[in-house]
Order: structure tokens, then sequence, then C-alpha cells
């Protein structure tokens, strides 16, 4: 009876709200949407907020934001005018009973929505079919960079362990040039398993100098939040802020800020200039690829975007 009369009292409140209070309540919590969209991006980064304790419905913004400004969205477009910037939003209001379990979970559905993201699909029309591949031309193969805040990092760990070993995502991980992260022991287990992907990418990480909480004590200690890897593989940098500041930035002159973005785009412009990784065995590229083809009875199939064909000749095929 109390159970039926807290149904018709929530169905009466949510009655008198109207449509958009019932929009907010039935918002997901796991979702990946676009916070910075330029007319021609040659690169994608996607941010992976960390645990949410308090159970907030605004955590996967409020990570990173800090008096009203959200720095992957307000700040970084200005340095980087030709990076696509995403946001990854997930249920991580438990510590994970099944910690593993979770973060697999986690792991599995971001790389299912990133993948979709990443492949434009169309119906074309022989009429316009030029300008349907124009428009679709990179985004599978776009370089990719993540920003991971604590929890953040494990679920993209995860993902890349998944990724290079499933062939449905391998673009996902040979497109991955780095990953920029404030970085968590939780589930040493996972990092056990991330140590066969530590050649594939470059590392920045950053660390916390300053105690959080009441126990006024760092979250995660420096030889916890790092790799140790070598220099030319990792950047380990202490910030001088705590757990929960180490992601926020209020303006674009706060040195903090300056420290980070100085090194992200350092990372966008190496990722840029490197291009995609082969997977193991292949010896052509997913992209750029240039043949010529004149003549006749010619077949051609090749994987990938932005390719031009020129080949001379007669009964020639390409694969």
């Amino acid at each position: 009876m109390t159970c039926l009369k807290r149904e018709t009292r929530s169905r009466q409140l949510n009655s008198r709200r109207g449509p958009k209070a019932e929009e907010a309540i039935s918002t997901s919590e796991n979702f990946l949407k676009v916070l910075v969209d330029p007319s021609v991006a040659k690169i994608d980064i996607v941010a992976v907020h960390g645990l949410n304790p308090l159970g907030r419905t605004s955590h996967a913004e409020s990570t990173w934001t800090a008096d009203g400004k959200l720095w992957l969205r307000d700040f970084l477009k200005h340095q980087a005018p030709q990076a696509r910037v995403l946001l990854f939003g997930y249920n991580s209001r438990v510590a994970f009973d099944t910690a593993k379990a979770g973060v697999r979970e986690h792991a599995e559905n971001w790389l299912n929505r990133l993948a979709a993201e990443r492949i434009v699909s169309r119906n074309l029309a022989i009429g316009n079919l030029t300008q349907e591949l124009t428009a679709f031309k990179d985004d599978p193969d776009r370089p990719l960079l993540f920003v991971c805040h604590s929890l953040g990092g494990l679920v993209v760990k995860r993902a890349m362990v998944h990724a290079k070993g499933d062939e449905t995502y391998q673009k996902i991980w040979a497109s991955t040039f780095g990953i920029v992260e404030r970085h968590s022991v939780y589930l040493n287990t996972i990092n056990d398993d991330f140590r066969t992907c530590l050649e594939d990418f470059e590392f920045i990480s950053f660390f916390e100098t300053r105690n959080f909480g009441p126990f006024r004590a760092l979250v995660v200690e420096p030889e916890s939040a790092t790799l140790g890897l070598m220099p030319e593989r990792e950047k380990q940098l202490g910030l001088d802020a705590n757990h929960s500041q180490i992601c926020k930035f209020e303006s674009e002159e706060d040195p903090r800020y300056k420290q980070v973005e100085s090194n992200i785009i350092h990372l966008i412009n190496k990722a840029i200039t490197a291009g995609v990784r082969l997977p193991k065995g292949q010896t052509t590229s997913f992209v750029s690829n240039v043949a010529s083809i004149i003549g006749a009875g010619n077949t051609t199939a090749q994987v990938g975007s932005a390719n031009e064909i020129k080949t001379d000749g007669n009964d020639n095929e390409t694969r």
C-alpha cells in the first residue's frame, strides 16, 4: 500500500511538472556527445570522467568545469581549432562491487558509441555520390586523444585492451595516439592487462600535489599516478592542485591551465603528423593511399578514406 501511494504521488508530481520535468527525469547518464565540432576536424579528443561518489547527475560536465567554464569546450578550441571534442558520460556512482566487470561494461559501451560516432552512415544517391563521399572522408581514421580523470583512466585502459584484440574496434586502437590522465590505482588487474599496450601510445600523467578531503592527504600518491615509462613515452607532471581541482580551471590565464594546454597542444600536433598506426600484419595505411587507373576492365578495392586512385593499363586489380 505504501509503495502504491508513493507511485501515485510520483505520477501526480510528474503530471504537474509537465514534459520538461519528465524529460529531465528520463535523461540517461550514459552518453557520448560532441562539445566542439569544427567544420574541418583533424583530431578527436574524448574526455572521460571519474568516480561520482555524490551521485551528481551532471558529473560528466562538472568534472571539467569551474565558475561555469568547461575548459575542454570553452578554452581549448582557441589553441586547437581543428580538434573535435567529445564528452563521455557513464554511471560511476558506485565503487563497483564487481569492479572489473563494471569497468569492462562501461569500456565496451564507450567503444561502441565512439565507433558509431566516427562512422557516418548514409544512403548514397548516384547523383550526389562525390559530395557525400567528401563529407564522409576521414571520420573513422581521424587521430584520437583521450583525456581522463581517475576511474575514467581505467575505463579507457580497458577499452584499449579490448580494441586491440577486437577487429570491430581496430580502427579506434589504430587511431589512438595518446592518453592524458590523472591516474588511478583502484584496479591493479586492469593496469596489468594494459601493460601490453604501453608501447602503443604516448602519455601525459598529471598528478595532484595538494591534500584533499577531511583526512588532508593526497588521494593518489605520485608514484601511483604515473606509469614509470621513459620520458619519450610518458611526461610526469605535478600540478598545484588537489584531486578535484586538477581537472578544473576558471580561466585561460590560470598557470595550471596553461601548462595543461601547452602539453595537450604538443600531443595534438604530434598525433596529426603521425597519422594512423597500422594493425599488425598490415602493410598499407587506411588513409591517404594513392593509385591511378587508366584503361578498361580494372577492379579496385580499397579500405579506408581520403584515397586517390590512379592506375595505368588494362585488366589491373588492386586490393
